[in-house]
């Protein structure tokens, strides 16, 4: 067949549905609320309406907050981990699911995050897919602190000592003294206490 160049087209079509992603917020803060349990009680019969709404024609998978972890059932949400991650979740949906069928993603979550930067620079590579926000908790502002922003030389040569300029702003948190720290795989290589002043500081530099 090839010497007398006789060729036969060949197509395959692959059906594959759109996948609904459900991004969960199973961080310790979702319950600091008065309606802890109740939050607790209704995320899991929320996800159950959310299946028997989509699953029979959309793809709904369930992440917790790292998705790396298997999809999630429902008696495995403890809200026990310590650190919330947005861009580093968005970012993780963005690489696994690159130029699939996303019909959208729900995102449930109290919006309180400690780690990575701002979500929204994340979300933006999720260009043209819906994201649906499921608010958890409520609107008052809770004492805490942030790290705003940090400033520094973009070279440093091997060995040599250089500024960290670390940006704090605080909320409700009156006349008190916080430390602050730079570690290294577990070894701390710098440390500062912090005098907070005012009950709200947007921001306070300290080299």
């Amino acid at each position: 067949l090839l010497i007398a160049g006789i060729f036969f087209p060949f197509k395959e079509y692959i059906k594959e549905k759109p996948s609904l992603i459900v991004l969960l917020d199973n961080s310790m803060s979702m319950l600091n609320y008065e309606d802890s349990a109740k939050v607790k009680a209704e995320i899991p019969l929320f996800l159950n309406d959310i299946k028997k709404e989509f699953a029979v024609n959309q793809q709904v998978l369930i992440y917790p907050s790292e998705i790396s972890k298997k999809l999630v059932e429902e008696q495995l949400l403890h809200f026990d981990l310590k650190k919330s991650n947005f861009s580093e979740w968005f970012n993780a949906i963005y690489n696994a699911h690159y130029r699939r069928n996303i019909s959208g993603v729900v995102f449930i979550s109290d919006g309180n995050y400690n780690q990575g930067v701002h979500p929204m620079e994340a979300v933006a590579k999720l260009k043209q897919i819906p994201i649906y926000a499921v608010g958890v908790g409520d609107t008052i502002q809770k004492r805490d602190l942030q790290i705003a922003g940090l400033n520094h030389n973009k070279i440093a040569f091997l060995g040599n000592k250089f500024p960290v300029e670390v940006l704090i702003a605080s909320h409700k948190v009156k006349q008190d003294e916080v430390s602050i720290w730079i570690e290294q795989e577990g070894k701390k290589l710098a440390t500062a206490k912090v005098n907070i002043n005012a009950e709200d500081q947007p921001l306070t530099k300290h080299t």
